[in-house]
C-alpha cells in the first residue's frame, strides 16, 4: 500500500526496521486521516493546554493545525519531559524570514515565504544500531509527532493562506452577533473547513472575527457560559463527526508524503542500512 514507485526499495528498508504491530497501526491511523477540515487557534498561552489541544486533534483524525503567533509561540511539552521534574517547553517558532523544515538527506534545511510555514515533526535519524524498533515515546504522548503544524505571524497571512486554499473559516465566538448555535448550521454546505478557537482568556481576536465566513458557539443551558479552549475544539469535532463531516479523505499524494514522514522518523538508524543497500535518501 501507500507505495510511490521512487520510493518503494526506501520504504521497505523502513519497513523493515519497525515493529509491525506499530506499522500496521501507522498505516490505519494514515488511512483514516481528515484534510478538509482544519484547525487554526490563537496565541495558546499554556503549553499544556497545546498538548492536550493537540492530543484532541490527533484522537479525531485532524491532520493540520494552524497556529496563529502574533503574540505568543505555539508552545507544548514535549512527550519525552512527562519523566522529568521540571517540563521543559518546546516550540519550534522561527522569525517571519525563516523558513519552515524540510527534510534533506543530509540536515534539515528551510525554505517558505515569509510569515508562514508548515512542518510534520521532522524524522529522527536514530544512530542507536537497534535492528528492529518499537516507538520509544508512547505516540498517544507525543501527537506533535503525527500533526502537520502550519505556523502564522499574523491574523491577515492566517485567514489569506486558508482563503486561497479554498477554507471557510468559521470562527468560535459568542461575542458576534451573527454567531449561530453550534447544532443549527449545516456543515456540508462548505467543502473545505477551518475551525478557529482562540486564547484561553481573550477567545479569539477581533482581526480574526471580522476575517471568518461564519461565526457558531456551543449553546449551555447553565450558569457557565465557557468552556476550556480544548473541551471546546473536542465538542465541535465530536459534532462534525456525528454529523459524518469528519471522514478519511486525504488523497494519494498527500497520505503518501506522510507515510514516508513517518516512516522515516519512526525508523531505528534508518541512515545507515540506506547507506549500506546504497539507496539515497532523497529530499521532500
Amino acid at each position: 500500500m501507500l507505495m510511490e514507485t521512487e520510493f518503494c526499495e526506501e520504504l521497505e528498508v523502513c519497513r523493515s526496521l519497525i515493529d509491525s504491530e506499530f506499522l500496521s497501526k501507522i498505516e490505519s491511523i494514515l488511512e483514516s486521516r481528515c484534510g478538509s477540515v482544519h484547525v487554526l487557534v490563537e496565541n495558546m498561552l499554556d503549553p499544556a493546554n497545546s498538548h492536550s489541544f493537540m492530543r484532541v486533534l490527533d484522537a479525531h483524525g485532524i491532520q493540520n493545525l494552524h497556529a496563529l503567533e502574533s503574540l505568543e509561540p505555539f508552545r507544548f511539552i514535549p512527550a519525552h519531559a512527562s519523566q522529568n521534574s521540571q517540563y521543559q517547553y518546546t516550540t519550534t517558532r522561527f522569525p517571519s524570514w525563516a523558513p519552515p523544515p524540510t527534510i534533506r538527506a543530509s540536515d534539515i534545511k528551510y525554505d517558505t515565504e515569509a510569515g508562514h510555514h508548515s512542518s510534520v515533526s521532522p524524522p529522527l535519524l536514530h544512530p542507536s544500531g537497534v535492528e528492529k524498533s518499537e516507538p520509544k515515546i508512547d505516540p498517544t504522548e507525543a501527537p506533535e509527532r503525527w500533526l502537520t503544524i502550519h505556523r502564522h505571524s499574523t491574523a491577515k497571512d492566517a485567514i489569506e493562506w486558508l482563503h486561497k486554499d479554498g477554507f471557510a473559516c468559521i470562527s468560535l465566538s459568542l461575542d458576534d452577533e451573527t454567531s449561530q448555535p453550534l447544532d443549527s448550521v449545516d456543515f456540508s454546505q462548505w467543502s473545505k473547513i477551518c475551525l478557529l478557537f482562540g486564547n484561553e482568556e481573550r477567545g479569539l481576536s477581533l482581526g480574526v472575527r471580522q476575517r471568518a465566513d461564519a461565526s457558531i458557539y456551543i449553546p449551555m443551558d447553565g450558569f457557565v457560559q465557557s468552556y476550556n479552549v480544548v473541551v471546546s475544539c473536542a465538542f465541535c469535532l465530536h459534532h462534525l463527526r456525528m454529523e459524518s463531516r469528519l471522514t478519511p479523505d486525504l488523497d494519494r499524494k498527500q497520505r503518501n508524503v506522510l507515510y514516508r514522514q513517518w516512516l522515516l522518523r519512526e525508523a531505528q538508524d534508518v541512515a545507515k542500512h540506506l547507506r549500506v543497500k546504497r539507496i539515497v535518501l532523497q529530499d521532500f
